[in-house]
């Protein structure tokens, strides 16, 4: 996952022509599903054995809470300071 995404951004700075972006976007599958088989594997590793499926809920949860401050207050920050506070 972390080889596909550092192959996928180097492209981008790389590239002076927009449209070769579109050589190392696909990859953009394969850096997400590497990373979310493998954070499924380590929480099913950690959980107590029969809460496997609670903490992959419990993660995934956590992770959306994540998503939801982070636009939240990211749109107030944006708004009250401007673009360059970010």
């Amino acid at each position: 996952s972390a080889l596909a995404y550092d192959i996928r951004t180097m492209g981008y700075t790389v590239f002076h022509n927009p449209w070769l972006v579109l050589l190392v976007e696909p990859m953009h599958g394969v850096t997400y599903a590497c990373k979310q088989t493998a954070i499924i594997d380590y929480v099913a590793w950690l959980a107590p054995k029969g809460l496997e499926t609670s903490a992959q809920s419990l993660g995934d949860n956590t992770r959306n809470l994540g998503n939801i401050l982070g636009l939240t207050f990211g749109g107030w920050v944006l708004e009250h300071f401007g673009a360059s506070a970010l």
